[in-house]
């Protein structure tokens, strides 16, 4: 049994949007009920005063808690806060033995866990010591170093918002990067037959930046439901590998293959399995997260066979350049990178990895640009072809090959009517006056033939005098009215005087089932018309 690629792909289509979507209602009702913790009204951005700070004390007990000591007279000094970012990590704080703050895994079909956030806790000159415990999650590298600020609580937020304002606009540009992608192939590009790497590219943008915007520290700061915020990220992570591979197969022209099949069935069996397995509180999404990461993988594999097939198919056609390595380099390292901070835990790097990955969707802007100017280069050569093998060139008609295509092709026989013309005493024009006045004999015929059934049909020029006109519509107007107005126009010329008179022999005639086998049958009636009419002019001169 062979696999129908393309209705593969339709339903994964249908069953990524579906998931996308749902992310996204999350993404801003829960934000509605949850408000951040640092999103308050703040002041003027003027006169930041924020310090860092180390404790007085640190150690580590067991169980994976870590445990911090503070003066409070030291952090007074600075403001009335301290504040600092945790992972995933449960975070317990006491003024003098007095717990005042708790953020604990809350057990919900997002997650059993606290996300990433921003802690800020708020002191009193009435205490003398705040102890903060950290109690980490089981993760590969639960080894980072908490770094603590202190300063007056709306300053902090405001150095916050500086500090990591670059990360944000980064992950900003690359989503609406990706949703323009989206939109202009939906809108522009399908309509025109461009190949579907633009769209993969708008969409794995998109996911991206959605995902970034997510991890951002100000996200963090100011998308006050953690829980959903992990949901989100961890959905979004996983809904990246397949468009990812799409994007790779249609850029560099690789045929479907078995690897694109299987990593589609993997990529739903992963998305899946892990929402399953999140729903009933078996796994947590960030214990899942290795497979998502094990497709990232066998992806750059691929891309690395892929750049092979590719050099080698560049240098066979002329076509090398060093601009592919940056390509195939630059989304390698972003994806490296991505992985290498979820798992070494290196969250102030993250603009860096945003950088890398605006720059790798520059420089593939740049070159989806340059491919598309191509692509419509080709198509206004295969335009100019077409025209040389279906346009006669003296009247702007339809030329025979173009009649007998379409004859061949033609299913539907209802309603079609055929005129059928021919121009009386063109070899004697020829003769007496010279190519040339027959030409503008030919040429004029067609002009009168175009201004009266252009609207109705396509006309052809089918032979050096002969014209034809194929009606596909039921007829709204009696074809007797319509040559009346033809009639017309033949005169109008012919009162400019010409060297010789111009006159048209036309026949038509409707398809009939009960005596038409074929078009061509009825093409035959309306010759017949034809030359009784042409018989007819030839005896008015006489």
């Amino acid at each position: 049994m062979r696999l129908d690629f393309k209705k593969a792909r339709k339903v994964l289509y249908i069953f990524q949007l579906s998931v996308a979507a749902i992310v996204g209602v999350l993404l801003i009702v829960s934000n509605l009920y949850f408000p951040g913790q640092f999103s308050e009204k703040r002041k003027s951005f003027l006169h930041i005063n924020i310090q860092t700070i180390e404790p007085k004390n640190e150690f580590e007990l067991k169980d994976r808690m870590k445990v911090y000591r503070f003066r409070v007279e030291d952090i007074l000094k600075s403001g009335d806060s301290i504040a600092f970012f945790s992972d995933k990590n449960e975070v317990i704080a006491y003024l003098d033995g007095k717990k005042i703050f708790h953020r604990k895994a809350t057990e919900t079909k997002y997650g059993n866990t606290t996300g990433s956030a921003w802690n800020q806790i708020e002191v009193s000159s009435y205490a003398s010591v705040l102890t903060i415990k950290e109690i980490a999650e089981p993760r590969i590298n639960a080894e980072q170093k908490t770094s603590f600020y202190i300063g007056n609580k709306s300053v902090l937020v405001e150095h916050f918002l500086i500090k990591y304002s670059l990360e944000f606009v980064l992950t900003l540009i690359i989503s609406l990067m990706g949703i323009y992608s989206v939109v202009k192939y939906a809108l522009v590009e399908y309509e025109l037959g461009q190949r579907e790497y633009h769209f993969y590219y708008g969409i794995v943008m998109t996911l991206a930046g959605m995902w970034a915007i997510n991890q951002s520290h100000i996200a963090t700061m100011f998308f006050g439901n953690r829980v959903a915020a992990y949901f989100i990220g961890y959905t979004l992570i996983m809904l990246i590998p397949y468009p990812l591979l799409l994007f790779i197969n249609s850029y560099y022209e690789i045929e479907e293959n078995i690897f694109t099949s299987v990593m589609g069935i993997l990529y739903v069996v992963n998305i899946i399995g892990s929402l399953l397995f999140q729903a009933t509180n078996v796994f947590q999404l960030h214990q899942l997260v290795v497979f998502t990461h094990s497709l990232f993988v066998a992806i750059l594999i691929y891309m690395c066979s892929v750049m092979k097939i590719t050099i080698k198919r560049n240098i066979r056609h002329n076509r090398f350049n060093y601009s592919d390595f940056v390509e195939f380099a630059t989304i390698m390292v972003s994806v490296i990178i991505i992985i290498a901070i979820y798992y070494l835990q290196i969250t102030d790097t993250f603009v860096y990895t945003m950088s890398t990955l605006l720059v790798y969707s520059g420089v593939m802007w740049y070159k989806l640009s340059q491919k598309k100017i191509k692509k419509i280069e080709e198509n206004q050569r295969l335009k100019y072809y077409y025209n040389l093998a279906e346009i006669d060139v003296l009247t702007g008609l339809r030329n025979r090959n173009a009649y007998e295509n379409w004859m061949k092709e033609r299913q539907r026989k209802e309603n079609v009517t055929v005129v059928v013309y021919d121009l009386n005493d063109l070899k004697k024009t020829n003769d007496t006056l010279g190519h040339k006045e027959g030409d503008m004999h030919i040429v004029e015929a067609g002009r009168i033939i175009s201004v009266i059934f252009d609207k109705k049909g396509t006309n052809y020029r089918i032979g050096g005098d002969e014209f034809c006109t194929i009606i596909t519509e039921k007829l709204t107007m009696p074809m007797s009215k319509t040559i009346m107005v033809f009639r017309a126009l033949e005169e109008s010329y012919n009162q400019k005087g010409p060297k010789m008179e111009l006159h048209i022999a036309i026949g038509y005639a409707t398809y009939d089932p009960k005596i038409d086998e074929t078009l061509e049958d009825t093409r035959d009636r309306a010759d017949e018309m034809m030359y009784k009419n042409k018989n007819a002019l030839k005896s008015e001169k006489q």
